[in-house]
This record gives structure tokens, C-alpha cells and sequence, in this order.
């Protein structure tokens, strides 16, 4: 679903994404993010100004509106798609996870159940709307071990030692996509695990497939610069290049992905292993 609002003739809205609560503030499992997208070069040349207090105001109220009419294509297995990528974390009950992009904390529960009180979730977006809503989630619950950070996903300091690092249908929207994926390797503690689920094109499957699989995803994104951009092919060789054990699922007859990778483990010098001689012996 494509929404176009004019701003003083200055600004276009357009992709709807997982993130804004639904009607009466409700948090759903398909929730979604409205972003707006300025073309500074073509204010400047036409001698606009973009005011974005009224930016931020024509936000809310757009929202306000257009949320409650805005609904998940019928169907589309979202929630058992997130489990699927919390369950592919491998996490243990004290694990730290960064939840990259995390929206309304959609996957806060999910994590949560897995790594427990003695855990850490640290949720990371930049949108005040999507973190205000995660933070009534974080409190609704009584978690105490959930922190929030407001960054740019392109520029966020990744803390050392973190045991694991989700994404969910967020990367493919950030340029900087495959730029993400080795800060947060980097990070990682040995053994750490970087997830991303996200949509994508459909490939090599047959053209009606292709169209009802494409059908469904674009109410969570705006096709057009996402499709020739092709931003899954960026984290998938970045993901290949960066972690060991990479892994790459598609699901949904190709229009979603499931990519798994974890930070090697050092290697052990120690010739006098059972291991290490089997290996030095070919």
C-alpha cells in the first residue's frame, strides 16, 4: 500500500513499514512505520523551506489518520517468521541481544522468553514514535533489563561482547546495510550470532508466484527503489564475507529471507590435541 500526502507542495510520504501502533494506540503484531522523505535538491531549487516542526506535526497527524485503516496483508506469516529468527540466535538464558531497527519491540517478547530477567535487550532506533511505543511495551511488562538507544542504525557504537544481534524487516531499508552488518560482527562475542529476517524480490520461482508473493510484501515497503537497489544481495555477501557458518533461508515462496551467521571462534594452536594432529595429518 503506497501513501502520498503533499507537505506545501515540499514533501512526499511514502513507504509504510513495521513499526507505528495500530488504532486506539493498540500494539499489534503487524504494526507500522510511516516514512517521510525530503527532496532537499528539489526544494532548493525551487526556493522552498521544509519547516520539520510542521514536518513532525503533519506526521502525527497523518498517522493518527491512516493507522487506523492500515492492516497487514492477509496471511502473511510475520510473527512465525520472527520466531523463527529468534529461535536461529542459538540464545542462552543471560545472553545480551541487540535488537537493530527494533521498532515498537515487536520482538522484545520473544527474546525475552528465551534469555530471561538475568538477560539484555538493548532495542536501537531511530524514530522518538517507534521508541515511545517500546518503551510502553518495556513497561507494560515490567522488564528491567530492556534499554533503548535513539542512533541511526548506519552509525550506532555496537558494545563489545555482545552475545547476539537481531534484525527484523528493517535492514533492507538502511544503504548503509552491508556497513551494519560488519559493525556489528566486529562486536560480537566468540561464537555470537547475527540474525536478519527481511523481505526481498522473489527469485526463480514461477511468474504468478512471484506476483502474489510481491503482492503481499508492499504494504511493508516501497518497491520501486527497493527492487532495483536489491539490498538483500548487499547483506548476504556481507553477511558471507564477515561471519563463519553463514546460512541463507528463503521463506514465503522467496519474498522474505532468513540469514544466519556467527562470529568465528579462535582457533586453537594446540598440536598436541587429538583434534590438531588428525588435522595435521591430512
Amino acid at each position: 500500500m503506497t501513501c502520498e500526502v503533499g507537505l506545501s507542495r515540499s514533501v512526499r510520504a511514502f513507504h509504510i513499514m513495521p513499526g507505528l501502533p495500530g488504532p486506539e494506540g493498540q500494539l499489534h503484531d503487524h504494526d507500522y512505520r510511516i516514512e517521510i522523505v525530503v527532496d532537499r535538491e528539489q526544494l532548493d531549487a525551487r526556493g522552498m523551506v521544509c519547516d520539520l516542526d510542521l514536518l513532525e506535526a503533519a506526521l502525527t497527524e497523518l498517522t493518527s489518520r491512516v493507522t487506523s485503516r492500515l492492516y497487514p496483508a492477509p496471511g502473511y506469516p510475520q510473527r512465525t517468521q520472527r520466531l523463527r529468527a529468534v529461535r536461529a540466535l542459538g540464545l542462552r538464558a543471560g545472553d545480551s541481544v541487540i535488537d537493530m531497527a527494533c521498532g515498537t519491540g515487536l520482538n522484545f517478547p520473544l527474546l525475552e522468553e528465551v534469555i530471561g530477567p538475568d538477560g539484555r535487550i538493548v532495542g536501537v532506533d531511530l524514530t522518538d514514535a517507534m521508541l515511545a511505543r517500546a518503551q510502553d511495551r518495556i513497561k507494560a511488562n515490567g522488564w528491567s533489563n530492556v534499554s533503548l538507544v535513539q542512533a541511526d542504525a548506519a552509525g550506532f557504537d555496537f558494545p563489545a561482547e555482545v552475545d547476539a544481534i537481531l534484525s527484523t524487516y528493517a535492514l533492507t531499508q538502511v544503504p548503509e546495510c552491508a556497513e551494519v552488518i560488519a559493525h556489528g560482527a566486529a562486536a560480537l562475542s566468540a561464537g555470537g550470532r547475527w540474525v536478519v529476517l527481511d523481505l526481498k524480490v522473489p527469485d526463480h520461482t514461477p511468474g504468478w508466484v512471484a506476483q502474489l508473493g510481491t503482492a503481499m510484501v508492499r504494504p511493508f515497503a516501497s518497491i520501486d527503489e527497493w527492487t532495483v537497489r536489491r539490498p538483500w544481495e548487499a547483506i548476504r555477501v556481507a553477511m558471507q564475507e564477515e561471519l563463519a557458518d553463514f546460512s541463507w533461508t528463503e521463506l514465503f515462496f522467496g519474498t522474505a529471507f532468513l540469514a544466519v551467521g556467527s562470529r568465528g571462534r579462535p582457533v586453537s594452536m594446540d598440536t598436541d590435541s587429538p583434534s590438531a594432529s588428525a588435522d595435521a595429518g591430512g
